[in-house]
């Protein structure tokens, strides 16, 4: 694993958990069995569920495509209050630019862990 990819996903650790859980929930609601379910790990499995393969195309398509989807939707989401707050209300103290830096992290991590993986 290269060191460029372990650092990407150590620093978007948030984003990786949520991806994991949305494709563990899919898994679920399809009836698939999932195999390895570890998140967190060192290796180009990081951030990746281990499931088995999916009978149907259709299926196979929602694992990947799903949990990108509302990664993406929900990055979306939590980058609207720091704009609004910041431009709209022009709140501008301390404690907000605090949390409208913590919610761009994490919507950022949302993004970068948003795309398929190669394993899907």
């Amino acid at each position: 694993m290269s060191a460029i990819y372990a650092i990407t996903r150590f620093l978007t650790f948030p984003g990786a958990a949520v991806r994991a859980m949305w494709e563990h929930m899919i898994c679920k609601i399809c009836g698939v069995p999932v195999e390895d379910n570890r998140t967190f790990r060192f290796d180009e499995m990081s951030s990746h569920i281990e499931h088995e393969l999916m009978p149907k195309a259709t299926g196979a398509f929602s694992i990947a495509f799903v949990p990108a989807f509302l990664n993406g939707v929900l990055a979306f989401l939590l980058c609207i209050g720091p704009v609004l707050g910041l431009f709209a209300f022009e709140m501008t103290g301390t404690v907000s630019k605090i949390v409208y830096i913590a919610a761009y992290w994490f919507a950022f991590s949302l993004y970068v862990n948003s795309y398929p993986t190669v394993e899907d």
